[in-house]
């Protein structure tokens, strides 16, 4: 049964459409019906695109498949738990020959295919292993078996920093063959020691001891490796990116022995320095101190207004929403009437009020809505009006508002006589 859940893997990979053409056709593809596996999935672009299809297989085939899909980390710890365990349901699962192909091997977790593909009773005769590139086969092999169909194949690249070859007069490899030509071996094998080329290494790099690289042979390496004494310093340069953790730049030097950390933040402003290159289209030019004509150095900036926005917020907030500096609230003071619609001294009351507030100059919102009070308070807390002024009849009735800040823990009454001066000592315009 094992040989049999191996093939229909296969078939479930590679075969899915397989029986559009006539060759197809007449292959027996229900020779396993009634026949139940379980498929693990990593989720992928591959599984998601797979997934559609999975019913048709099953039409097509006869054979029942419970499908299970679970995040890359998930995926893997679970693999490995079942199949270490030796009591493991996992017919079909998802794997990286390349990462993992040898250790699973020789547990006995995977099963060649090779002599499934030769068979004609098992693969349909229109299949063609071959219409695979020579190097995607060669990924799926271990141990010189044929352990499964090509998903995703990763392929080494050449990626250099053009500004720094040029820069040091390099001449640039255009191949990964070139590039193993120069020093005599795979890229993954490569090290400075012994090396007649350019050697470039990044501040970082520069400053290791006791190191392990590369020693230019075929997975080979040198540990203990010292600059100066095992090959002579490199050309220093800035090639990498830094990453959280990384040392100072002056810790050598003893002159600070922090850590980098990196933190997100929001470009709010910029500015480009453009030296002479619009000036000179223009001849655009002013006098020097000695009276020479000479080209303007130029420059402009940009300020995001969307993102002071978003800055402001980020900065000035807490869990009931919104908490707007005075400069650049869309409202400066929320007037929030008690009983507006049913109290006719509080509405009169509130209209004068706001109507003596606009005139000061002060950006008011009026929220006349027929609202629970608790309702309103949330609103305003959530959209973030730094002053809020409650009048209600208990509050007239004492000759009292209600004032609370934005950023203030609890309310406190105003005296209505006082209220101008109050707002006019708080707000800031």
């Amino acid at each position: 049964m094992r040989i049999v859940r191996t093939l229909l893997a296969v078939a479930l990979i590679l075969g899915v459409a397989l029986a559009s053409s006539a060759q197809a056709a007449q292959f027996n593809w229900q020779q396993l019906k009634g026949t139940q596996l379980r498929v693990v999935l990593n989720k992928h672009p591959w599984q998601a695109g797979i997934e559609p299809y999975l019913k048709d297989f099953e039409t097509l085939t006869g054979i029942k498949l419970i499908t299970e899909v679970y995040p890359e980390d998930q995926f893997r710890a679970k693999t490995l738990v079942e199949l270490t365990s030796g009591a493991s349901s996992i017919d079909v699962f998802m794997s990286m020959p390349a990462q993992e192909g040898l250790k699973y091997m020789r547990a006995g977790w995977l099963q060649p295919v090779d002599e499934f593909l030769k068979d004609a009773s098992l693969t349909s005769p229109d299949y063609n292993w071959n219409d695979f590139l020579d190097k995607t086969r060669d990924a799926m092999m271990v141990e010189g078996k044929l352990v499964g169909p090509p998903i995703q194949v990763e392929n080494a690249a050449l990626m250099y920093r053009k500004d720094i070859f040029q820069k040091y007069n390099v001449k640039v490899p255009t191949t990964l063959d070139e590039l193993e030509a120069a020093v005599g071996c795979e890229a993954g094998s490569i090290g400075p020691v012994g090396l007649d080329i350019t050697v470039i290494a990044d501040e970082s790099a520069a400053r290791l001891s006791d190191f392990v690289c590369g020693a230019n042979a075929n997975d080979r390496h040198l540990i203990n490796v010292n600059w100066t004494r095992d090959l002579p310093e490199p050309i220093v340069a800035d090639i990498r990116n830094v990453l959280v953790g990384d040392p100072c730049p002056n810790s050598q030097e003893n002159k600070c022995q922090g850590t980098l950390t990196l933190k997100r933040g929001i470009e709010v402003g910029h500015i480009f320095q453009l030296g002479t290159r619009y000036s000179e289209a223009m001849q655009a030019t002013v006098l020097d101190e000695a009276g020479k004509s000479v080209l303007m150095p130029m420059g402009c900036y940009g300020i995001g207004v969307s993102r002071v926005v978003a800055a402001a917020i980020e900065q000035n907030h807490d869990n009931n929403g919104i908490i707007w500096p005075d400069t650049i609230a869309p409202f400066q003071i929320a007037l929030v009437p008690i009983g507006y619609r049913k109290s006719d001294k509080v509405r009169e009351t509130v209209d004068k009020l706001y109507s003596e507030l606009v005139h000061t100059g002060y950006d008011v919102l009026l929220d006349d809505r027929d609202e629970r009070p608790g309702v309103i308070f949330a609103d305003m807390d959530l959209i973030g009006i730094p002053h809020r002024l409650v009048i209600g009849d208990k509050g007239l009735a004492k000759g009292v508002a209600e004032y609370k800040g934005r950023r203030d823990p609890a309310a406190r009454e105003v005296a209505f006589g006082d209220i101008a001066n109050e707002i006019g000592r708080l707000v800031r315009c």
